[in-house]
C-alpha cells in the first residue's frame, strides 16, 4: 500500500474568494495536505542558477 504523504502547496491566486481557488484548497485539505494561498502580484521571484526563490511583500 502507498504511503500517505503530506504535501505544502502553494495556491498563486489575487484573490482568496474565487471559485476555482477554494475549490483547489478544498480539494488539498481533503486529502490532509497543507495549502496556502498567495497573491502573486504581492511576489518578487528570482531565478539563479537553476532554483527559484520566492519573496514576498508583507505590509506591518
Amino acid at each position: 500500500m502507498a504511503e500517505n504523504k503530506i504535501m505544502k502547496i502553494a495556491a498563486l491566486s489575487t484573490e482568496p474568494s474565487l471559485y476555482s481557488t477554494i475549490k483547489l484548497v478544498e480539494a488539498g485539505e481533503k486529502r490532509s495536505h497543507e495549502v496556502h494561498v498567495i497573491d502573486y502580484l504581492r511576489c518578487l521571484r528570482i531565478l539563479h542558477l537553476g532554483s527559484l526563490k520566492l519573496f514576498i511583500k508583507v505590509s506591518l
